[in-house]
């Protein structure tokens, strides 16, 4: 009885002892941490916005109210610049070091720019930001303005729309790609009817296995691609949200544009060619669009030329009103209506051509960007 009350109190020990290693650990990376990220910090003056002022015992506070009577605050004492406070204050440097702490991990993407730069008072509109640099000792600037910056901005369309955001940086940390190795990229899109939609995100990475014989290749995240089509939806468009993102589920595992086809096809090798869309020069399957059709191959289509009938067995998507052009044009449904109705498909508003199954969205007209968007009937 006597060793098994031995062994039990020694695994109870080692128990504790390991415990107490992991907090340990885990506070000193904590630790470690947060001084890398704000050591820098070594202020002279109060912090903005608050009111300097010297007590009865001569140490020098700030106090964020500029109500002072007879050497005292009357509100919150904020910090002291005297080096050893009577009133065991923080020191205003140790202050705005926090401050600074709890704004980058708020704004900033933890990996790639994790250093919050700004005055502080955030309401005067001045440039904020995040760095690859730690910031300067008043925390208004990078040390190194030459490593890359980030800008925080005041709209949410800005946020989502500009490349240069620390909102869309601290994203594109978050998005999986094919292989851990591969570049991730902010890709601005530009705007429609005058208001910025948001950038897309995308991974850049060389399969190593060779299977796209050690050219780069592309994909697309497929959350940050539906925000974008969300963005363009005119607001009657908005009840068909989540037709229109089961549509785009259904592309992504299969055009290697999307970053899951590119992984199964590139990287897993569990999409077949024959299956696949959108490889590069492949003379593949072709590629999906989002009226829910197919893109012909080019190597499908004949070489371009003039005349006034489809041949018998040609793929009638490679002509437009009878004339061959070798490939769509400009990546919509030409088809004329005999050309829809000879693919078992109805014509749509405009030049779009709806595959059988489907039909068109009343609410789209021929001018809006995504022409001929499918719901089913």
């Amino acid at each position: 009885m006597v060793p098994f009350l031995i062994w039990l109190l020694c695994v109870g020990i080692a128990a504790l002892a390991i415990g107490f290693l992991i907090r340990y650990i885990d506070t000193s990376n904590s630790a470690e941490g947060f001084s890398t990220a704000i050591n820098s910090i070594d202020i002279k003056t109060c912090p903005a916005s608050t009111t300097t002022y010297v007590t009865s015992g001569g140490d020098t506070n700030c106090c964020d109210t500029s109500d002072i009577v007879d050497r005292k605050c009357n509100g919150n004492i904020v910090c002291s610049l005297s080096p050893n406070s009577s009133e065991s204050l923080l020191s205003c440097s140790e202050w705005v070091r926090r401050e600074w702490q709890k704004r980058s991990d708020t704004f900033c993407a933890a990996r790639s720019m994790p250093y919050y730069f700004g005055t502080m008072n955030r309401r005067l509109g001045s440039i904020e930001g995040c760095s690859e640099s730690p910031c300067s000792s008043d925390g208004s600037l990078p040390q190194d303005p030459a490593k890359p910056t980030c800008k925080i901005y005041q709209t949410s369309i800005d946020e989502y729309g500009k490349a240069d955001s620390c909102f869309n940086q601290r994203e594109l940390e978050k998005i999986s790609c094919p292989i851990p190795s591969a570049t991730k990229e902010i890709v601005y899109t530009g705007a429609q009817r005058g208001v910025l939609t948001p950038a897309l995100f995308r991974c850049t990475y060389i399969p190593p296995n060779g299977s796209s014989m050690n050219i780069p290749v592309h994909c697309n995240d497929v959350g940050r691609f539906k925000t974008y089509i969300n963005s363009t939806l005119d607001q009657g468009m908005r009840q068909y949200s989540e037709i229109i993102y089961g549509l785009i589920d259904s592309i992504s595992v299969k055009d290697v544009n999307f970053c899951p086809a590119s992984k199964a096809f590139y990287v897993d090798g569990t999409l077949e060619r024959k299956n696949a869309f959108g490889i590069p020069g492949s003379g593949s399957a072709g590629t999906i669009n989002l009226q829910g059709g197919i893109d012909p191959p080019a190597s499908a289509c004949p070489p371009s030329g003039s005349g006034g009938s489809i041949p018998p067995g040609a793929d009638p998507r490679c002509y437009v009103n009878g004339a061959l052009v070798g490939t769509r044009n400009n990546n919509r449904m030409d088809y004329t209506a005999d050309q829809c109705r000879s693919i078992g498909g109805t014509k749509g508003a405009g030049s779009s051509c709806l595959p059988p199954g489907v039909t068109e969205n009343p609410f789209l007209s021929d001018s809006k960007r995504f022409n001929g968007i499918c719901v089913p009937k």
